[in-house]
């Protein structure tokens, strides 16, 4: 036998599985751990909206300002598909009333769950049911 039949040879041994050991059956990949979340409850106060973002300002019940910066559905146009962006009503902005801001009359002064992850960021915000 020539020295590549007996490698090719040597190999096929090598890879064929040996009798009476079963090949070990693959384990279930563990599932991916939830992101550890806050949420806190906050008043709107106002909006100041651009062209690429607007910012909401909440306060919390000990008085904190809390400024939340978010895209609309218009603006994360072009984004990819699994990009994180702040889930929120956009109902929350209306853009240049007659106050000067660009918050919703309707919504200031309303109480919104803002969800925090685990770095701080606002993540969601919902309207208080």
């Amino acid at each position: 036998m020539t020295a590549a039949p007996l490698a090719l040879a040597l190999l096929l041994l090598a890879a064929a599985p040996s009798p009476g050991l079963a090949a070990e059956p693959a384990k279930p990949a563990a599932p991916a751990k939830a992101a550890a979340t806050t949420t806190i409850e906050a008043i709107y106060r106002n909006c100041q909206f651009s062209a690429g973002s607007a910012k909401l300002f909440f306060r919390d019940a000990q008085g904190k300002e809390i400024v939340a910066s978010v895209m609309t559905k218009a603006q994360r146009t072009g984004m990819a598909p699994d990009e994180p962006y702040v889930k929120f009503p956009e109902e929350m902005i209306k853009v240049r009333s007659s106050s000067g801001s660009d918050a919703n009359p309707a919504y200031v002064g309303k109480r919104f769950l803002l969800v925090f992850d685990a770095e701080g960021d606002v993540k969601e915000i919902r309207l208080k049911k």
